[in-house]
């Protein structure tokens, strides 16, 4: 027996808003578990004031890595909120691009303890700038799918605005891969390309405003 239009319609809100659940407690979950990346004094061990400080130390290049991975998640998660307001009901497919977004999006705080382990190596920031990639080409993918032909959004959204979240959507896969050609000539310069991120958003934010 077919279902009446407005079940239908009830459980593709249904299955949308369990996505966006899911969505939220990956991202929150990748969040959370980067902090463990770093060390932490055993406690029955007496330490000096000296080697407390070199402790510290040590763990700037672990801090420096997780605040890269952490504002590089921030703006997947932001994107993320963007796009999801404006998906009206989801289908199969869709879902599946998500998943396969979050699948990528799971492994990065696997991704930041390689990064701790292997400083400043070419092979691991590759392995980083792939991962990071997928999450963002994923996620690209799931709003073409979803705006194609108004898919799955509103028939009155305009193509513009549609074209622009597009783009913002492309910029942190490109920057990732981006990264690895600086990084192949010295790894010092990996994380600093990841800061053209924010002037990327801020170019294409003001170029879509003056049209």
């Amino acid at each position: 027996m077919e279902q009446s239009p407005q079940k239908n319609s009830a459980h593709n809100e249904q299955f949308l808003h369990r996505l966006q659940i899911l969505t939220d407690g990956i991202f929150v979950l990748a969040m959370t578990l980067m902090i463990l990346q770093f060390d932490t004094p055993e406690l029955n061990q007496q330490m000096t004031n000296l080697e407390i400080q070199n402790f510290l130390f040590s763990q700037f290049p672990a801090l420096g890595i997780y605040v890269i991975s952490f504002i590089l998640v921030a703006f997947y998660w932001v994107a993320h909120l963007e796009r999801f307001q404006y998906y009206k009901r989801t289908d199969q497919p869709h879902i599946w691009l998500q998943l396969l977004s979050l699948m990528f999006l799971v492994i990065l705080p696997y991704s930041n303890d390689l990064s701790t382990l292997y400083t400043l190596n070419f092979p691991v920031q590759v392995f980083c700038s792939l991962n990071l990639f997928f999450v963002g080409i994923f996620s690209y993918f799931s709003w073409v799918y979803a705006t194609h032909n108004h898919r799955l959004v509103e028939a009155d959204l305009e193509q513009g605005f549609i074209n622009s979240l597009k783009q913002k959507t492309l910029v942190e896969p490109l920057v990732s891969l981006l990264a690895i050609i600086p990084a192949s000539i010295n790894p010092s310069f990996w994380g600093l390309t990841f800061l053209l991120i924010p002037l990327v958003y801020i170019y294409l934010e003001k170029s879509n405003s003056q049209k």
